[in-house]
């Protein structure tokens, strides 16, 4: 064998770092598995707490055991808050609507919920109605969570469109906003988790 083919032949022979190799590959597939896994547990279990939070404060304003007047947006948040604390700043981050339903005729609540706009907090709640006795009421619960790892995974995909791309912020025209530079502003959006409740006020 020719001197020159020395060193290519045992190149093509040796082995070394040979299981860095599959390191490199699997590593990071492995790792985006275990984020999915940590995302989608946080994700469940805000959802869970949430869904019971708006039940117990659906209990207490059916029953009519909250303090006497109407129930406010503030005060239903509070008591959806006092059992879904897992959820961070769930009182800045949760928004009410609740109204009453006529089961004579197909008016029915919005498709999109009402959730709260991170860019404009201090916009009102869309509709919170208390109900007289024997009406048909309805209430949905939205709360903004941040996802635990915001770039990998699933936590990624929450955060970009179906294009995969950041969301603009637009005004009430449409257009998209930008700064002083003309950069796009990017929206400051969240998980949304959305609870629902129908119940009859009691007489």
């Amino acid at each position: 064998m020719a001197d020159w083919l020395a060193p290519v032949v045992r190149f093509r022979k040796n082995e070394d770092g040979s299981s860095s190799v599959e390191f490199v590959i699997l590593f990071p597939v492995f790792i985006v598995l275990v984020a999915t896994s940590i995302e989608v547990g946080l994700v469940m279990t805000r959802q869970v707490m949430l869904e019971r939070g708006t039940d117990l404060a659906v209990r207490a304003i059916r029953l009519g055991t909250t303090s006497p007047g109407p129930v406010g947006a503030a005060q239903i948040t509070n008591m959806i808050c006092s059992t879904a604390s897992i959820i961070p700043d769930c009182v800045n981050q949760v928004k009410v609507e609740m109204r009453p339903i006529d089961p004579r005729s197909l008016t029915l609540i919005p498709t999109v919920a009402d959730c709260r706009d991170r860019d404009d907090p201090a916009v009102p709640a869309r509709e919170v109605t208390s109900g007289t006795q024997n009406q048909l009421m309805v209430l949905r619960v939205c709360a903004l969570i941040d996802p635990f790892f915001p770039t990998v995974g699933l936590g990624k995909r929450f955060l970009v469109d179906e294009n995969g791309k950041l969301v603009p912020r637009t005004n009430e025209n449409g257009d998209i906003m930008r700064d002083a530079n003309g950069v796009p502003l990017i929206k400051k959006s969240g998980i949304p988790l959305i609870a629902y409740s129908a119940f009859v006020m009691e007489p």
